[in-house]
């Protein structure tokens, strides 16, 4: 008995030894160094009004649909302490909903511990990829970051890997992608024959983390000024557009499970939007840089007066310029590079993509030429092909109406509109960049351009609209359930104000049979999936994973 309590004892000591290497060496490891900086404090901010502050020659203001939009100027180091300054309460705000978002799904510690692990092991080496310009500009944002998540890692570690969260979520969410669709018209298929851009971006965490905007005009001591619409503490781009008529916005790509980190694709992104003026020049920025998931860069260029898709993955580059006219993109590669690629051959064949681009392409060629007016009604389109009603939220859908943001831009003219909260459905406001540029820190006038805006879409007042807010609410509650084991019981009447909410689509369905799966009541369940099957679902992935249900419930 002696001997087996000494053999216990000596391994209960070998595993303690052993962990305290393991964490020594993974501290060592994993350590991310602020790149060296010249001493600074962080700049003061003069309140003008509860909407409007100054820090310098950088501002700060609000407009009257709630959007925030913020103007930096200088060096990497001095942009990134004025932006921090000036946006402090954004941030913060932000990562509070971020960080909430995860440990809602997260709920127990020591997932979210190995999490932190995970990515923190994960991202180790992303410095060696990360341009010095943006580390220094990222290091001066992360010092006005807040103190109550040094638990999940030192400012600057975390925030550096914040610009990673895209990259990561869109790779482990199942391999899977999200719905962004976008286009680029010229010459006949353009009302005044030069370039329109449109794109939804729907990418999703929360209607909370949505709800904060930012619009950033950022003038760089080095490269050209641009403007970039996305959320408080991402100094990398998703959508935005140059002060020489140059457009980049990202859309997700089948991608293969990564192995580590390299470029956060929205660092890439903002490098070709501040360094490029052609497509060409794009494309040289592009081969320059390693990433680390799939992602499509839909190029606009004033100069060429047309658009191409720069389609990287982690082993390969390939360029999908046809120089024609009309240009979309969805979540699948075009260009002869990738016509043997099995994932991007399988993204093909099992996801929404290919139904979406067609959807995407008619709605265009029906509404050539394209004008701004125009641009909002495609993307803001909820219809199938062939004007069929396939319910709201369908993956299949242009809008399905969860997105972040929608942005249409006019390169040549420099003017871009963006939407408000909710969404594009709810109107879109128009800006000039060279108008933002010049603003002094004390001019109150307005920031948008009223007499551009353009208006709600008819289904945003409508009964439809608001039944929907019906369905994502139990939607929501029904998810925590089914994913999260969180408690709900579901009465008769909310199980069937829950179909009529959104009784076109198949989602309901789909999710009532899995809350009764789980419930272990199988009849219910497989009726329900049945059902769901009757229903346009939004891909052949999705179509088998529901038909698997059913041989579960049979079984």
């Amino acid at each position: 008995m002696k001997k087996a309590f000494y053999i216990i004892f000596l391994l209960t000591e070998a595993f303690i030894g052993f962990l305290v290497v393991a964490l020594i060496l993974f501290s060592l490891l994993v350590k991310i160094t602020p790149p060296e900086v010249a001493d600074a404090e962080i700049p003061a901010v003069q309140k003008i009004s509860d909407t409007h502050f100054t820090c310098g020659n950088n501002w700060l203001r609000q407009d009257e649909e709630g959007i925030w939009v913020v103007y930096i100027e200088g060096k990497p180091y001095e942009r990134g302490l004025a932006y921090g300054a000036l946006c402090e309460k954004l941030i913060r705000d932000q990562e509070v909903i971020f960080v909430g978002q995860i440990q809602e799904m997260i709920p127990s510690d020591f997932f979210l511990n190995f999490l932190k692990f995970f990515v923190a092991w994960f991202n180790k080496d992303m410095e060696e990829f990360v341009p010095l310009e943006y580390q220094q500009e990222i290091y001066g944002v992360s010092r006005s970051f807040s103190d109550d998540f040094d638990w999940v890692a030192p400012k600057y570690h975390r925030v550096i890997n914040y610009h990673a969260a895209h990259d990561i979520g869109h790779a482990l969410q199942e391999l899977a992608v999200v719905g962004c669709t976008s286009f680029g018209a010229s010459r006949s298929y353009s009302a005044d024959s030069t370039l329109i851009v449109g794109r939804n971006f729907d990418f999703y965490m929360g209607p909370e983390f949505a709800k904060q905007r930012l619009l950033s005009i950022v003038k760089p001591t080095e490269g050209y000024a641009y403007s970039s619409y996305s959320w408080a503490g991402l100094m990398g781009v998703v959508s935005g557009m140059n002060e020489v008529g140059l457009t980049v916005t990202i859309n997700a790509a089948k991608s293969d499970l990564p192995t580590g980190a390299k470029d956060p694709i929205s660092i890439l992104a903002r490098e070709v939007l501040q360094y490029a003026s052609t497509i060409e020049e794009a494309v040289e920025i592009c081969n320059k840089r390693e990433v680390f998931v799939s992602e499509s860069l839909m190029i606009g260029s004033t100069k060429d007066n047309r658009t191409a898709i720069l389609e990287k993955s982690p082993m390969k580059f390939g360029v999908y310029d046809p120089h024609t006219e009309l240009v979309v993109c969805s979540n699948h590669y075009q260009s002869d590079f990738y016509a043997d690629d099995a994932a991007n051959q399988a993204n093909i064949i099992e996801s929404d993509s290919p139904y979406r681009f067609e959807l995407m392409k008619g709605l265009l060629e029906k509404k050539a030429p394209l004008d701004p007016r125009d641009a909002i009604a495609i993307l803001s389109e909820t219809k199938g092909l062939e004007d069929k009603d396939i319910g709201l939220g369908n993956q299949k859908s242009i809008n399905q109406l969860i997105g972040h943001h929608a942005i249409i831009f006019k390169p040549a003219q420099q003017l871009f509109w963006i939407s408000n909260y909710p969404n594009q459905i709810s109107g879109m406001q128009a800006f000039h960049l060279q108008e933002l540029l010049a603003k002094k820190i004390d001019d109150d006038t307005d920031l948008d351009i009223d007499s551009l805006r353009l208006g709600a879409r008819a289904l945003y007042t409508s009964r439809r609209y608001a039944d929907f807010q019906v369905y994502l609410e139990i939607k929501e509650k029904l998810g925590k359930a089914i994913y999260f084991g969180k408690e709900y019981e579901l009465t008769q009447e909310t199980e069937d104000a829950f179909l009529r909410s959104n009784a076109e689509s198949y989602i309901p369905y789909m999710t009532l049979g899995q809350y009764y799966l789980k419930k272990e009541d199988k009849v219910k369940a497989e009726s329900y999936f049945k059902m769901a099957l009757d229903k346009e679902v939004s891909s052949p992935n999705e179509r088998t994973k529901i038909k698997s249900f059913i041989h579960e419930c049979q079984h």
